[in-house]
């Protein structure tokens, strides 16, 4: 039965293709689709199967859910959601008949695919019931912009708002940013410290909720349990600052990364003896799981706690390495590439954007080989239950 299925996806993909329609059809596994530019015509490709279709005319971006539902624009400030699973299914106009011209983008779905949340022109959030496609709550904060949007594992949105001042000659620039949880009904303040400005929120699959804390001298990475008080409001209690454990001064600290085990994994500048450190805290121990000499990190990105990717910027030009570490050894991926960004597949698949000769190009790393998957103008990558990787990104 199940080579009977995948034969007839298959044959429905094939006979879609043959006839022009806008297709890419469903599978028994999650697919990695990467969307790309040919021909002025944005299309969708499955990397599994190789399957290929046009996007719906116009759509200029898009994220999908994680049942595979795509929310796009097609730059008239109205939003569509189209299934590529059912591909006689037109798009429908999530907008259709309701006076919202302010919005912008949708920006996140939630992880079971039942709310999408949507930036508006004026810098708030839109969060829509993801099912009977209407609106449920518009989130703003007067005077405010959100930064960080991600959703948790029950369907609560964690949201950084604020302001920020650039630098000037009389002045250093300013950022005064403030985590609010929204929990279906109300947004709560979840800051503690106003001295502080809050970054990089990341959920744990238990509803656990980490994030960084800064100010113009030191970082400061917190945890809170994603529990309320019954007056409904944040106990400070409840609140772990984990790196105050540690009792060194760190002015730097990477965005965490929760484990499918619920272990907190992150690396930090140590700057009394110039080592980058890196940490993982398994619910009670923090403890360092390895470390290299100081080095001028452009990014990072982790697998399960266990693998880290990081790209070191080279001295006086835009050149970047591109090393893994795993065991506490290294091994240079890219030597001196025009590298971009970069994301795990949850099967430990590393994806990354290079430029090279004019184009974007999409490799992955399978642990020993590496692979080019695309060379084109435009592409962007979408792993199941992934924030999307978009090469056109500085990373």
């Amino acid at each position: 039965m199940r080579y009977r299925l995948q034969l007839a996806l298959f044959l429905i993909a094939l006979t879609s293709g043959l006839t022009g329609m806008a297709v890419v059809v469903g599978y028994l596994t999650p697919p990695i689709l990467m969307m790309y530019r040919e021909l002025e015509i944005l299309r969708l490709r499955d990397l599994h199967t190789e399957l290929s279709a046009p996007l719906p005319e116009g759509a200029t971006y898009g994220i999908f859910s994680p049942d595979g539902r795509l929310a796009y624009t097609k730059g008239d400030r109205a939003i569509y959601i189209w299934d590529y699973q059912t591909p006689l299914t037109p798009p429908v106009n999530l907008t259709d008949g309701i006076s919202f011209s302010q919005l912008s983008l949708p920006i996140a779905w939630s992880q079971d695919g039942s709310h999408l949340a949507v930036s508006t022109e004026m810098n708030g959030i839109q969060v829509w019931d993801g099912q009977r496609l209407n609106p449920i709550a518009p989130l703003n904060m007067e005077g405010s912009s959100w930064r960080w949007v991600v959703w948790g594992p029950e369907n609560q949105l964690a949201i950084d708002y604020g302001t920020y001042t650039p630098a000037s000659d009389s002045a250093p620039e300013l950022r005064d940013m403030d985590l609010y949880l929204w929990d279906g009904d109300r947004l709560i303040n979840v800051s503690q410290n106003p001295q502080m400005a809050e970054y990089f929120v990341t959920w744990s699959q238990d509803g656990q909720l980490a994030f960084l804390s800064r100010n113009a001298f030191e970082s400061k990475l917190v945890i809170w349990d994603g529990k309320l008080t019954a007056a409904n409001t944040v106990d400070p209690n409840s609140l772990i600052h984990l790196t105050s454990q540690l009792g060194i001064f760190l002015d730097y600290l990477s965005v965490p990364h929760w484990t499918e085990s619920n272990s907190l994994s992150f690396f930090a500048h140590d700057q009394a003896d110039d080592r980058v450190k890196l940490y993982r805290w398994d619910g009670r121990i923090l403890t360092i799981i390895g470390q290299v000499d100081g080095q001028d990190i452009a990014q990072q990105a982790w697998y399960n706690g266990t693998r880290w990717a990081r790209q070191i910027r080279q001295p006086d030009t835009q050149l970047r390495d591109l090393v893994v570490q795993e065991g506490g050894v290294d091994q240079v991926i890219v030597d001196k590439g025009s590298l971009g960004p970069m994301i795990w597949s949850p099967d430990g698949d590393l994806y990354f954007c290079i430029h090279e000769d004019s184009y974007h190009v999409l490799k992955r790393w399978d642990g020993s080989r590496l692979h080019e998957e695309a060379r084109n103008y435009r592409i962007m990558l979408y792993l199941p239950n992934v924030a999307p990787l978009d090469c056109m990104s500085p990373g």
